[in-house]
């Protein structure tokens, strides 16, 4: 199963256009709100919009716990860097400075360990066993981020690097945030392109030595 997941790894970088599974490379994600958490000195509202995300096909495999009988697999995957980009709008309160403005945004997110529970059942496709995922959920820690929001306060670059510090000083409480929303996103997404790939590989072929 382990090589199968790694084997995989093309297949979700090329996509597989007969099955109308595009690559994740990159992945669209759409629309993320980010709320700064209360109590923060800060107050930032920002909207990110047509955000895609490069990355996710760098995972590596650490943990693999099947369980064959139930249909049922736990795994651990680290994945060493993300990327991402999109467009922002945003409303900053910091201390005495007031500030609405949108423009394109960047970001990397680094470390990000992810945690998965797959549950599936077996399905008779052309008359073969097929693995079918029915549920699918993830848990996401992050260890680092940093976000750029560029043409902020283009014309004055010290409120520009005021504002990028506060951003990026509360990031961890961004990604708490968003982390839910980020989780459920890619878990479904995950799960479709799974579903799509396996009924190309019969249940044989995925776990022989059963």
């Amino acid at each position: 199963m382990t090589d199968s997941v790694n084997e995989l790894r093309p297949k979700l970088i090329k996509g597989i256009p007969e099955l109308d599974v595009p690559s994740i490379e990159p992945l669209p994600y759409g629309t993320v709100k980010v709320r700064s958490a209360p109590g923060t000195r800060a107050k930032v509202e920002a909207n990110l919009t047509n955000v895609q995300i490069w990355g996710l096909s760098s995972y590596k495999l650490l943990e693999m716990k099947p369980n064959l009988p139930k249909n049922r697999f736990v795994f651990r995957l680290n994945i060493p860097r993300i990327e991402c980009k999109g467009d922002y709008d945003v409303d900053l309160n910091v201390l005495i400075l007031r500030y609405k403005g949108n423009g394109p945004f960047r970001g990397n997110l680094t470390n990000i360990d992810v945690e998965v529970l797959v549950k599936g059942k077996i399905e008779k496709i052309n008359g073969k066993n097929h693995m079918q995922l029915s549920k699918m959920l993830m848990h996401i820690g992050i260890g680092t981020a940093h976000f750029i929001l560029d043409e902020l306060f283009s014309s004055n670059p010290i409120l520009g690097r005021i504002v990028d510090v506060v951003v990026n000083e509360n990031t961890q409480d961004f990604l708490n945030e968003i982390r839910p929303a980020l989780e459920v996103a890619i878990s479904n997404r995950s799960l479709e392109m799974a579903n799509r790939i396996f009924k190309t590989v019969t249940f044989d072929e995925l776990f022989p030595t059963v």
